[in-house]
């Protein structure tokens, strides 16, 4: 894939800018970027829900990443699934593939 100049600063920017959302708990605005498409909101939204004991939330805020094959995102999931006492998930997750979901599983 070809990157246009700039395309790092930017990435760097929505970065800085879903971290910066989070650590001042702009909830609205990080959930409505990540509708947008903004994956880092998305990943800092997951987590923010997640520090909250917010699980299930932040199940589903991070399965788009996971399913699109974000490893990161994809530890996080089977993490959270695991925690969640969601055995159906984790075997599915690891029945296509999943290595995280599969390390979760033997755990």
């Amino acid at each position: 894939m070809i990157r246009r100049p700039g395309d790092d600063t930017q990435d760097a920017v929505r970065w800085w800018q879903a971290y910066l959302l989070a650590e001042n708990d702009q909830a609205g605005e990080f959930r409505e970027r990540s509708a947008a498409g903004d994956n880092h909101a998305r990943r800092q939204l997951a987590s923010w829900l997640s520090d909250r004991a917010r699980t299930e939330e932040a199940i589903e805020a991070i399965r788009p990443l996971a399913d699109a094959g974000d490893d990161v995102a994809e530890l996080w999931l089977a993490r959270w699934l695991a925690d969640g006492d969601h055995p159906g998930g984790l075997r599915q997750r690891a029945g296509t593939g999943s290595y995280h979901a599969l390390l979760e599983l033997a755990g």
